[in-house]
């Protein structure tokens, strides 16, 4: 490089920089300040978590004792089978006992 070519080398590098610091310094928006109207009371909001936690509450009671059913259901079930193959036909030829892994 001739000695021209690397001034203008130089010269152009700062700005390069420079424009490429102004892009990496995003500018933070500022807080929106919300009236007074729209923001909710302490109160009202107390009572809506309140309001929800006692659905969340109320769901959470029904779905356990429908799984209370479903194992309920799940072991009559279960009884039903092992009391029909004590008495099905031919249990006594073939069948080895014990447990088989």
């Amino acid at each position: 490089m001739s000695d021209t070519e690397e001034q203008e080398y130089e010269e152009e590098q700062p700005e390069e920089e420079a424009a490429e610091e102004e892009e990496e310094a995003p500018e933070e928006p500022e807080p929106v300040a919300e009236p007074e109207e729209e923001r909710p009371k302490p109160r009202e909001k107390a009572q809506e978590l309140s309001d929800w936690i006692h659905q969340l509450e109320s769901e959470k009671f029904d779905l356990m004792a429908k799984l209370k059913q479903q194992k309920y259901e799940i072991n009559v079930l279960y009884n039903r089978i092992s009391h029909a193959q004590k008495f099905r036909k031919g249990a006594g030829k073939g069948r080895v006992g014990g447990r088989w892994k």
